[in-house]
């Protein structure tokens, strides 16, 4: 059974929604650049620490250039500045996003070069989504399935697959996929960081139907 993602939250109601809801893991984006940006939200970090230990907590980055405390995982494309401070470092997810018409294999090779040159935080998973120019995630924009496919069944650490699911289509993946785990941002959105309780109720029993 494929785990469960929720990212990109921003309202402390939906993340507490979301424990309530069976999700396995919640994302905090920050990443300047993002809508779903939480800084220094006091309200919705308190989530952090009370999650535990049965709803995980990733801390999503571009560069990793600060360390937010109380995070099981770190998300992130680029190592960053922080990972030089030394001490336990929580576990990583690296992010890799693909454009159309991307060769799996030559994806694969992508990967396992990421995985062989990492030094610092310790890669226990690789998401996948589609690229965009502009953005860093939460943009709706599915991968190739067929793609994502080959590359999960492949790839030597745990696939999170993202990038364009919502509850029409979550089942369809996890079938296809089979991935460790999907991410969902926009696809149970309201607007950028405002969850739909009924659309993320929904895509979390699709995900686990399937």
């Amino acid at each position: 059974m494929s785990r469960v993602k929720i990212c990109g939250l921003t309202r402390r109601e939906d993340a507490e929604l979301a424990i309530e809801l069976g999700a396995d893991a919640l994302g905090f984006v920050f990443e300047p650049s993002s809508p779903r940006y939480v800084g220094d939200n006091t309200d919705i970090l308190r989530v952090v620490g009370s999650a535990s230990p049965y709803t995980f907590c990733v801390a999503v980055y571009g560069s990793v250039n600060t360390l937010h405390p109380g995070f099981q995982a770190v998300q992130f494309e680029q190592e960053g500045d922080a990972a030089r401070a030394g001490g336990v470092l929580p576990a990583g997810i690296l992010t890799l996003r693909f454009t159309e018409g991307t060769q799996a294999d030559m994806a694969l090779e992508a990967a396992r070069v990421h995985l062989r040159n990492r030094r610092t935080f310790p890669i226990r998973g690789i998401l996948i989504e589609a690229h965009h120019p502009d953005q860093h995630g939460g943009t709706g924009v599915r991968l190739d399935l067929d793609f994502a496919t080959i590359f999960t069944a492949k790839c030597p650490v745990a696939v999170t697959l993202a990038g364009g699911l919502n509850p029409d289509n979550v089942a369809e993946a996890i079938q296809m996929v089979r991935p460790y785990a999907v991410d969902v941002s926009s696809g149970i959105e309201e607007k950028p960081g405002v969850k739909s309780a009924v659309m993320m109720r929904d895509f979390i029993q699709a995900a686990r139907g399937a």
